[in-house]
């Protein structure tokens, strides 16, 4: 759990660009491959309409996901680290307490 952390934090403050070209390829190609499939398509448009209120078009998401920047991402990470305290569950003996103090060191490092 603390490697989890540790990269989550990294990946926080130092994102760089070929990382985000690779994840916005990455979300790109998943979301184009999706389509090939009726049954994903019509998830995916019943989604749209239970969040959006809207179908929302695929170009309108690629423009979307090319909006990324490195600094966008870097932000979004820092505020996803710092909002509130992250959920933790542990199953076996003594796992929690260890787990639940890693989540407070998160959340205090955060802050």
């Amino acid at each position: 759990m603390r490697v989890i952390v540790g990269e989550m934090e990294a990946a926080a403050v130092g994102l760089t660009e070929a990382e985000v070209a690779r994840a916005k390829a990455q979300m790109k190609t998943g979301l184009l491959m999706a389509l090939e499939s009726s049954g994903a398509r019509a998830e995916q448009l019943a989604r749209h309409m239970i969040i959006h209120g809207r179908v929302i078009p695929v170009a309108e998401i690629v423009a979307l996901v090319d909006g990324v920047t490195v600094d966008s991402a870097r932000a979004a990470g820092q505020a996803l680290m710092s909002r509130s305290r992250p959920a933790v569950a542990a199953l076996g003996p003594g796992g929690l307490e260890r787990a639940a103090a890693i989540a407070e060191s998160l959340t205090l490092k955060a802050a």
